[in-house]
């Protein structure tokens, strides 16, 4: 779950619910796993009784602490302002012609923009914005490489085409103003870059 210190977590009628220390600026490969009282896991791993015997090993304590002292460091306010920062990202990447937002206005993280620009892959502007000092992510670090477009968005509704066209925007608790009006002037430069390579290439 990224949820944790974005929004509300409420583990209410959930019977697991697993979070990681990287996500809210912990060490990686550590998190935490919630299990509903009554409910029976059956472990992956045997050979010793550490964390009730589910998996077995030396626990990674320094990682552990780390954890802890992430949890404490956690400022839900902070990440509500993000919001205000999203919301001028898209209001300065809708100048561009054929622009879709795919990521819902409420019930959606707050420091995460997900749209789309029709005509244009995803995988081609993220190319493209790299080169302009811009990272932003064509899909999901855990569907790396996956030659299908995204279930997500074809649940939303989105074709094929429409689902490879995506593109996510996230902002971190650094992020400025500027950053976000540097990044909406970087994607609008490279369109109208690839825009014009496509006409070139259509003509020729």
């Amino acid at each position: 779950m990224q949820a944790l210190g974005k929004v509300r977590v409420d583990v209410d009628g959930i019977d697991t619910c697993s979070l990681s220390a990287h996500k809210i600026g912990g060490p990686k490969g550590v998190g935490a796993l919630f299990v509903r009282r009554g409910v029976e896991l059956q472990p992956l791993f045997h050979g010793g009784s550490q964390e009730r015997g589910l998996r077995p090993g030396t626990e990674n304590v320094a990682a552990i602490v780390g954890f802890g002292a992430a949890v404490e460091t956690i400022d839900p306010s902070a990440f509500a302002c993000l919001s205000a920062l999203r919301e001028r990202l898209w209001g300065s990447l809708q100048v561009n012609s054929g622009v879709r937002r795919n990521s819902p206005v409420d019930e959606c993280l707050p420091n995460t923009l997900h749209v789309s620009f029709a005509g244009t892959a995803g995988e081609t502007l993220v190319a493209a914005l790299d080169l302009e000092g811009i990272a932003v992510s064509a899909g999901s670090a855990c569907a790396a490489g996956a030659a299908e477009p995204s279930h997500v968005l074809r649940a939303l509704g989105r074709d094929g085409r429409e689902a490879r066209e995506g593109v996510r925007f996230s902002l971190g608790l650094a992020s400025t103003v500027t950053d976000v009006e540097t990044a909406a002037t970087a994607v609008a430069r490279v369109l109208e870059r690839v825009h014009v390579t496509e006409r070139v290439a259509a003509d020729g």
